[in-house]
């Protein structure tokens, strides 16, 4: 405990982690490198670039630009000379000096022509001229415009506030795309690690308490590099950058039991009833069984880079995984045979493999309204949200978002899906997939987000050290109508957990 007070220690004072600060205050962070950078260091990959795209650089289509600049090889250099040289002569010329206006009005009639016509006093050309009109075609002028037209912006019928309602310190998080830092429990306690500890910050009183306690801490090379609530209960997975998975109950602040398997990082976890499914640095997926000793009952084995997402569907029946190497993999828990066997189970040959996206897929949601349909988001390469069939493994949407993507979830109240990408938070309105509002106030990339219990609420955890917590999808009671959900699995005893 007075060693991660010691680390926590900024510019000579203690930095309470989750205590509230100003929005003033959190606009002055920025964001740095981790003391651990090593230990977090981004997967090798012979797919993905090292070289990161350079941030405002784009090419193709869509392209805009902060400025103008001509286009020399389109301009007439003689006409527009005279045009300049004509407004200085005007405005200096004597009325008196018939000379000079002779010479003006042989040089405008030698140098008149159709396209003075149409420029004006147009000097500097900017778009590419339209091609001649042959005789007897339709003009070609009409085929073309001065700008791209846009589609009209879909307006929003609600208010979203755009300003957090509530920013908190998070000192020391961790600066890493590829881990999961960020949780939000239907028991109301928002899970965060920062350092080698994980700190609970309850969302109805505000209170702050460490996991791991007086009695416990890590060694100083071990961290903490994802978190994850059982669907109901207070018991709570960490994973750990040396392969292991640790169960805790957080009303004791105890740990149940410590489950190894994974001979590298674990970055990613999830529940399926008493099935928690863990992905690693190695590509590899284990499914443990918390109620039995074995607790290594089965794994999928496909990716051959690190698993950075994974998300069991509200059914129980599909689970999506997203890798370093650009693939979103959707296994059947069919493939799983239900016997104990003394060795785990073993499937290679997931149920669709999707290799659209271009960079790591870290985002996968399912849609809670929706059977079988799948969002994922895909890194700085790629940065496009993809919809898909989760029966057929067909894209129905694909959209760019013009930024790594870190997180994307769907509203329960709202058909609609919120992304982060970069430092902003869009929402999109679905299934027109039109960007309604944009949430903006990070000074530093948005690593996680969760959603508060009642899906009224969504958290951002940034590099720039700041918590913030948006209220954005709360209903209107006089106008929203509930969204009816997919079934969900069902509960399992909590007792059962050993």
């Amino acid at each position: 405990m007075a060693y991660r007070k010691k680390i926590l220690m900024k510019g000579g004072s203690y930095r309470e982690p989750l205590s509230p600060i100003s929005s003033n205050k959190a606009a002055t962070r920025t964001p740095r490198r981790n003391h651990k950078q090593t230990a977090c260091a981004k997967t090798p990959s012979a797919k993905t670039p090292s070289a990161k795209a350079k941030e405002g650089s784009t090419s193709g289509e869509g392209i805009t630009y902060d400025r103008f600049i001509p286009n020399r090889a389109m301009m007439d250099n003689p006409m527009s000379h005279h045009l300049m040289m004509k407004n200085v002569k005007d405005s200096n010329a004597d009325d008196n000096d018939t000379e000079n206006a002779e010479y003006a009005e042989k040089m405008e009639q030698n140098l008149k022509t159709e396209e003075m016509d149409r420029l004006g006093a147009r000097v500097l050309q900017m778009k590419i001229k339209p091609p001649q009109t042959k005789e007897g075609e339709v003009s070609m002028k009409l085929l073309y415009t001065k700008s791209k037209p846009t589609p009209a912006k879909f307006k929003s019928t609600r208010h979203v506030p755009t300003i957090p309602d509530k920013i908190l310190d998070a000192p020391e998080i961790v600066d890493d795309y590829y881990l999961n830092l960020l949780d939000w429990g239907n028991n109301g306690l928002i899970a965060v690690p920062l350092y080698n500890a994980v700190y609970l910050w309850n969302s109805e009183t505000g209170d702050v308490e460490e996991l791991f306690g007086d009695d416990y801490s890590l060694e100083e090379s071990v961290m903490i590099t994802c978190v994850k609530w059982i669907s109901e209960g207070v018991h709570i997975a960490v994973g750990l950058s040396n392969g292991v998975v640790e169960l805790w109950d957080a009303s004791a602040n105890r740990r149940v039991r410590s489950m190894q398997g994974h001979s590298t990082r674990v970055g990613s976890l999830d529940w399926n009833e008493h099935m928690l499914t863990s992905g690693a640095r190695s590509g590899e997926i284990h499914n443990h069984d918390v109620r039995i000793a074995d607790h290594h009952t089965s794994s999928f084995l496909h990716h051959t880079q690190e698993i950075c997402g994974l998300q069991w569907s509200p059914d129980g029946k599909l689970l999506a995984s997203g890798g370093n190497d650009n693939t979103l993999n959707i296994w059947d828990a069919a493939m799983v045979s239900s016997a104990t066997n003394v060795q785990p189970q073993v499937t290679t040959s997931p149920l669709h493999s999707l290799c659209e996206h271009l960079a790591a897929v870290k985002a996968v949601s399912w849609c809670p309204w929706q059977r079988n349909v799948l969002a994922s988001g895909g890194g700085t390469l790629d940065r496009h949200i993809r919809i898909w069939n989760a029966s057929s493994g067909a894209c129905l949407q694909s959209h760019d978002s013009m930024a790594q993507i870190s997180g994307i979830l769907w509203s329960g109240t709202f058909k609609e899906i919120i992304c982060s990408h970069g430092n902003t938070m869009s929402i999109w309105n679905y299934p027109r997939m039109v960007r309604e509002t944009e949430l903006t106030g990070h000074t530093g990339r948005i690593l996680n987000i969760a959603m508060s219990p009642n899906g009224h609420l969504v958290a951002s955890a940034g590099a720039d050290e700041t918590l913030r917590l948006w209220r954005c999808f709360e209903p209107d009671q006089k106008k929203t109508k509930p969204v009816k959900k997919v079934e969900s699995r069902t509960e399992f005893p909590r007792g059962n957990i050993r």
